[in-house]
Formats: structure tokens, sequence, C-alpha cells
């Protein structure tokens, strides 16, 4: 009695009540539990359809789901890492002024990723192409326009303007105590809305010019020949290059633009100490970082897999949060020794930086690594790290936070070690391409 009284309750559901024929005879007729139960099956398979045609959900999976949310709420944690960051690194008059910048990136980015940003970068109209994405703007017939990875649509934009938020706030460091609020304000939206979004098309996309997804999803030869970047794509796991770079390098083009702080160097050009207010909140930056389970990175890297319910994604995600956790420890070890070679003292400030470093340039890679890969990439990214400062000094670049050092060649690196020690035997979501194992036979 019970499945008959389900099967009941699923055509009258608002999708089924235009079967009114239907559901009168059902309702009049006796069904055996068996024959009720088969019933139900069918018309809640019949319900689930009409969600995937208009509410643009395909093969949901409610695992995946909950993944990719808790993903993105760690990814969005970050945010509040970075505040703490900017807000230790520079001097309190300034804290206030960062902080707003730092949760209006979020809410500015939020809006301008679902009116324009999200169709910029995925969306795939009638006439697609390898630039910039032309359909799904405010997620307008994205049901047709966007395919998604199984997860639903929904999270799926939830993901993606976790990451977007992210490239949105990683400037705010390489331009503190200079920019004032309006200017802040019109050089995030259209970052969210335009210079993120397209990159985004090239590399992650189906049909972007540097997608590896363009080469591997075709199956057609005559397609993959006119692919642009020499039939293989490029790999950038969770965003090196895609999310800290781009980020990173519009930092750049301000800290250049605006100019040093005022005191930041001499009149000889000699470059002048000026400490952020508190040691402490750098610290509980790399602690929120790594949180939970050793890293907020964690969301960003292994989160990437996208799903979670086999076995393949399993082993890309539990490989990402290995070679993460090497990375960033590395890298924290390695700039932390370079600060006492320096100063003769052993340097909180330095040591964290190593490690966030260490997280970013093990972003693009960490899938595709082993772990031993993954030490030497931090060991790499933290002397890049410490190098860039140095030659910033010597160009008189005012970069408070060490964020371009940090992200933008951390990410560069990212990018190129990938094509070095990437491994080629990995499972296929890996997206392992020709020419990524340079180093490996």
């Amino acid at each position: 009695m019970n499945n008959f009284a389900l099967a009941v309750s699923a055509l009258d559901h608002p999708v089924c009540r235009s079967r009114a024929d239907t559901l009168a005879s059902l309702t009049g007729a006796g069904f055996t539990d068996a024959q009720a139960a088969a019933l139900c099956n069918t018309l809640l398979g019949q319900v689930s359809s009409n969600f995937a045609t208009n509410d643009g959900i395909t093969d949901f999976n409610g695992v995946n789901t909950a993944w990719l949310v808790i993903c993105s709420a760690m990814v969005f944690i970050m945010h509040g890492g970075f505040a703490m960051l900017c807000a230790g690194a520079i001097r309190s008059k300034n804290t206030l002024n960062i902080l707003l910048q730092t949760i209006m990136d979020a809410c500015v980015s939020a809006i301008a990723f679902y009116i324009v940003g999200f169709g910029f970068a995925y969306g795939e109209g009638d006439r697609p192409n390898r630039f910039i994405g032309d359909a799904v703007f405010a997620m307008h017939h994205w049901s047709t326009k966007f395919t998604g990875v199984g997860n639903g649509r929904w999270t799926d934009w939830l993901y993606q303007w976790a990451f977007a938020a992210t490239a949105v706030t990683i400037p705010a460091g390489a331009v503190a105590e200079r920019f004032n609020f309006n200017a802040y304000l019109a050089y995030s939206i259209f970052l969210a809305a335009f210079v993120y979004p397209v990159v985004v098309h090239w590399v992650w996309s189906r049909e972007g010019w540097l997608s590896h997804f363009a080469v591997s999803g075709n199956p057609a030869p005559a397609k993959q020949e006119e692919h642009m970047l020499f039939r293989a794509g490029m790999i950038d796991f969770a965003g090196s290059g895609v999310v800290h770079m781009v980020g990173a390098m519009c930092g750049l083009m301000g800290a250049i633009l605006a100019g040093p702080r005022l005191g930041r160097f001499d009149s000889n050009g000699n470059p002048v100490d000026m400490p952020g207010h508190s040691a402490t909140l750098p610290l509980l930056t790399d602690l929120v970082h790594r949180l939970p389970c050793a890293g907020l990175q964690y969301g960003f890297n292994p989160g990437s897999s996208l799903t979670i319910d086999n076995s393949i994604s399993a082993q890309v995600a539990g490989r990402a949060a290995v070679t993460t956790t090497l990375s960033g420890a590395a890298g924290g070890i390695t700039t932390l020794i370079n600060g006492f070679r320096r100063n003769k003292a052993w340097d909180l400030i330095s040591m964290c930086n190593g490690v966030l470093v260490g997280f970013v340039v093990i972003t693009a890679c960490a899938h595709v690594v082993e772990p031993w890969a993954a030490i030497v990439n931090g060991i790499c990214g933290g002397l890049i790290f410490d190098l860039v400062c140095w030659l910033f000094l010597k160009l008189r670049i005012d970069d408070p936070l060490s964020a371009v050092p940090m992200h933008g060649f951390g990410g560069m690196w990212g990018v190129f070690f990938t094509g070095l020690l990437a491994k080629q035997v990995l499972p296929a979501s890996a997206q392992p391409a020709p020419g990524a194992h340079l180093l490996q036979h």
C-alpha cells in the first residue's frame, strides 16, 4: 500500500498533473505492491527527465553535488585567508579599506560572473569560437547551451564562480594602499566579467584554442588538425595559469601604473622597510589555507576532479591532495632557509609565503605528478619566489604582499613544470596530453 501511495504521489507531482486521464485511471484501480513499485520507478524517472529538460540538470548525482558544494565553500573560505594576509601585511590605517575591497570582490564577482562572465567562459552558442563563449548569459537557455559534468549545472556554476572570485581578489595585495575604492570597483567588475572568463574559455572550455578538452573531447581527426596548440592542448588542472597568473598579472599592471607607496624607496632608489602591523595574521592565513585536513587548497586542487563517485575521480582527488601537501611543505622549508641565509634569523613571514607559493605551483599539475616531483616543484617555486621578490626591489616595483612573485611567477612556473614532469600514464580524467612527459618514459 505504501508503494501504491508513492506512485500516486509521483503522479500528483506538478510535473505530471497534465496526465490527468492517467491519474484518474490509477486512483480507481487496485495494484499489487510489485506493480505499484514498478510504476513508481517509471513515474519518478519521468519526473527526473522533466527536471533535466526544464531545470538544467543532467545525470544528477547527489554525491558529486555534495562534493562540489563543499569544495566551493572551501575555496570561498580562502577569501578569509586573503583578507587576513592583506590586513597583516599593510599599515593599520589602510586595514579597513582592504578588507572592504576583499568582501566587495566576492559580491561584485558573483553578479558579473552570473550576468556575462560564465557565458563568456563556457557558453556554447550556435557558432562557437576558440576565443570567447557566446551563450548562457544570465543562465539563459543554459540547459541546451552548456554541458555540465554530472553534478548539475547549478553546482558547476557555483564552483566556477568561487574560482573567479579568487582570481579577482589576488591583485588586491599587489596594489594595496594605493588604489581608491571607485577605481578598484571598476577593475573588479571588468576582471570578473571579461578578462578572467576569456582565459577560462581558452583553457577549460570544449572550444578554446589552448584547451586540451577541445582535442580529447572531439574524435574527428580533421577537427584535431585545426587545433592551434600542436593537437595537444594545455593542462592546467586547477588554475596555476588560469586563476593565479591571470589575477597576478592584472595586479602587476596596477602596481606599475600606480607606482610605489610614498616612502617605500629612498632618494637613491634603495628600499625602505614598511612592515605590516601584524605578523600573526599571515600565519592565520597559512592555517586557513590548510583547513581542513591540511589545506583549504584541498578545495582548489582535489575539488577540481569535479566528481568523486568513482575510482578514477577518487584517485585524481587523492593524488592532488598528497602532491599539494608535499609541494606546500617543500616551498615553506625552502623560503625559510633562504630567509635565514639572508637575515641570519628564522622568519615566520618567509615560511608562510613559501607554503603558499608551494600551493600555487602545484595547482596546474597536482593530478599528474608523482609525490617526489611535487617536492621538487615546491622547492623550485620557493627559489623563484625569492628571486622575483629581489628583482622587484631592484626594479622599484612595490608589491606589499608579494602577490605577483607568488601567484604570477609561481603560477607561470606551475604551468611550465607540468610539461616537464607530468606522468603520462594516469586515469583518463587526469587529461594526459602528448608531450607532457618530457622527462618520464
